[in-house]
């Protein structure tokens, strides 16, 4: 290359052919630019000021090989062989820097885009935590009702079952009691049928009398049995109330924010129910056909008008 650039030289000299690159600044070119990268920031502007003015000497050559050819066809030739070196030359030293900055721009760009990915995976796994956030909250909801619910039931169960033992044991101490009046009145005719016997009848007597205490303190504990299972079906009623009240208290809160839920679908699908409802409104709208001449025909448009009519009505059904 450099016996090319020299014998270009002498020949621009001979001609006088001035192409509009002094002698040595090929050369100048070559010392100030071959080596240069563009890796770093500073290198980056090196290599770009180094392009603009080789690009700008490449097409200054390119400017004046036009301008000297357009004078003289032999003089072209050799202007545009002369042009051709040179601008060989420079390419050779502009190619290798030009490649350096072509790397570093992909490389940004590859960068850039890369980030643009990371950021774009960032929402949509926050979206898809969001979603999977929501549907668990509305499950352990959903799975606190049920518990809350099967608790009520077998509160429930256990006092129909303490209501029904109490119950038997009532029956039995009124078993119990008429027991003890058959008994009084055998021991009464036993003291009628043995009144000679004295002492055995006051024995007997003694013994009806004390029996009369044990059944009179039966009573007295039946009775306070019978308070206390009245004051436990009280406080079981209240329990049952007041359990009654907070599940129907949850259930009119569910109720409020299903109904809330319901008019923030309804106000967000609003646009679509107005366009929805033109359509509609449309299809009911439109002209019936001038008289048909045919059965056919009419029966055509007979069974074309009734689907048109129901599909307005569905939507109207669907928009309500």
């Amino acid at each position: 290359m450099e016996t090319k650039m020299s014998e270009s030289t002498t020949l621009i000299a001979e001609t006088e052919i001035d192409l509009g690159v002094a002698q040595g600044v090929i050369e100048d070119f070559r010392t100030r630019f071959t080596g240069l990268t563009a890796d770093t920031p500073e290198g980056y502007e090196e290599v770009r000021l180094a392009l603009r003015e080789l690009t700008s000497t490449r097409t200054g050559v390119e400017k004046a090989r036009v301008e000297l050819k357009s004078g003289f066809l032999e003089a072209g030739r050799t202007v545009d062989r002369i042009a051709k070196e040179v601008t060989a030359s420079i390419v050779a030293i502009e190619e290798p820097l030009r490649q350096s900055k072509l790397t570093v721009d992909n490389a940004e760009a590859d960068r850039l885009k890369a980030i643009e990915e990371a950021k774009q995976a960032v929402i949509e796994a926050e979206e898809t935590a969001e979603r999977e956030r929501l549907a668990a909250e509305q499950a352990a909801e959903r799975a606190k009702l049920k518990a809350e619910q099967e608790e009520l039931k077998a509160q429930q169960r256990r006092q129909n079952d303490e209501m029904q033992a109490m119950r038997i044991a009532q029956r039995e101490a009124e078993e119990a009691a008429q027991a003890h009046r058959a008994q009084v009145l055998l021991d009464q005719e036993r003291i009628a049928a043995a009144h000679r016997e004295i002492e055995r009848e006051k024995e007997e007597i003694e013994a009806a009398r004390l029996k009369a205490i044990e059944d009179a303190r039966r009573a007295e504990e039946f009775a306070k049995q019978k308070a206390e299972y009245e004051a436990a079906a009280k406080r079981s009623q209240a329990k049952i109330d007041a359990e009654a009240a907070k599940a129907k208290k949850q259930a009119e809160a569910a109720e409020k924010k299903r109904k809330a839920e319901m008019v923030r679908l309804r106000k967000e699908r609003q646009p679509d129910i107005t366009q929805l409802k033109k359509y509609a409104d449309a299809i009911m709208s439109l002209p019936e056909p001038e008289l048909l001449a045919s059965e056919w025909a009419t029966d055509i448009y007979l069974k074309a008008n009734d689907g048109l009519i129901a599909v307005a009505d569905e939507i109207e059904k669907a928009i309500k």
